[in-house]
């Protein structure tokens, strides 16, 4: 899980940053997919007057969903949410009348505000060796609208709906110094709902706008120049390259397949009636439907190491001077 611990600021233009090269072409995204979230759920689930023992209902809102949802909205359903971790049947719980109770409770909650804001996210990171005359360079094509390079998905908040979509894109970006967040702008619906007493909020995309931007990462969110001992024990993979030759650089590259997939956390900071400030973390997963190439620089007579973890299509780097 890449957990970006910066929240990302309202859209405008970065700060200069001139060490990159980036060229683009044609940009395709299709009508956003939306998957119904909790607050969705629950809305059915009233007007359908669905019975508690109806078996649709843990279908519908498995126990994973539930936990998630109160704890993101901070209403604990106190002996119902109890009951489930301390090892009592879901089956048992949402028979009992789980849902109903819910409904009812909600009852006294209002919406009390209704923005849209743009942010922008990362789909795709460029990691280089910190060193003089490395640099990396990531790759993309597409032929037309339906030639798509991501699939993207974003996980409602607060019981909020999942979207997800296909993005095509033709870009090439170089990162010479700093490594790179390569992102989109999108479109965030925030909500509060409150009862006067307690409130929360509830988050989803409504929309990828056209467009994307090439960010700095920051050094706090940068995983490269792990030491070996964490990058084994957080189980990434590793790849080992020797320059014997100090003459000048030497070209690598590497490779995702399709299907490859990451998962994502963004700090979403927000500023909210009733709330005041919040940083929620908005989840989400980003697949490759083409195959993604990485080319590096690496320059020196150094000792370098790739290394990944298994939901990332990211590639951090750590060297060493060449043992004489």
């Amino acid at each position: 899980m890449i957990n970006i611990s910066k929240a990302f600021e309202p859209l405008a233009a970065p700060a200069s940053i001139a060490d990159l090269s980036i060229t683009v072409g044609p940009a395709f995204s299709p009508k956003i997919k939306v998957k119904p979230g909790m607050l969705d759920k629950l809305e059915f689930i009233e007007r359908a007057d669905i019975r508690d023992d109806d078996p649709l209902l843990l279908s519908l809102i498995p126990v994973k969903e539930f936990l998630e949802f109160t704890n993101q909205t901070k209403i604990h359903w106190s002996e119902e949410t109890e009951d489930i971790l301390f090892g009592k049947p879901y089956a048992e719980v949402v028979s009992g009348g789980l849902f109903k109770r819910i409904i009812y409770r909600f009852k006294g909650y209002k919406l009390v505000y209704s923005e849209e804001i743009e942010r922008y996210i990362p789909i795709a990171e460029v990691h280089r060796p910190k060193i003089k005359g490395c640099k990396s360079t990531f790759c993309l094509s597409s032929k037309d609208s339906s030639d798509y390079s991501f699939s993207v998905k974003v996980f409602g908040f607060g019981g909020g709906f999942e979207t997800s979509t296909e993005l095509g894109r033709t870009v090439k970006i170089t990162a010479d110094t700093s490594c790179l967040y390569y992102c989109v702008p999108v479109k965030f619906r925030i909500q509060v709902y409150s009862d006067n007493i307690r409130s929360f909020q509830r988050v989803e995309l409504i929309e990828i706008l056209d467009g994307h931007e090439v960010i700095p990462i920051p050094v706090r969110d940068d995983k490269c120049e792990m030491s070996p001992d964490k990058v084994k024990a957080l189980g990434f993979l590793a790849r080992n390259f020797r320059h014997e030759n100090a003459s000048g650089p030497f070209t690598e590259e590497i490779f995702l397949n399709v299907g490859s997939k990451a998962e994502w956390d963004w700090g979403l900071k927000l500023n909210l009636p009733v709330m005041g400030e919040v940083n929620e973390g908005i989840k989400g997963s980003v697949e490759a439907l083409k195959t993604i190439s990485y080319s590096y620089d690496l320059s020196g007579m150094h000792n370098y190491t790739a290394y990944n973890a298994q939901n990332s299509l990211s590639f951090y780097w750590d060297w060493n001077p060449k043992a004489a």
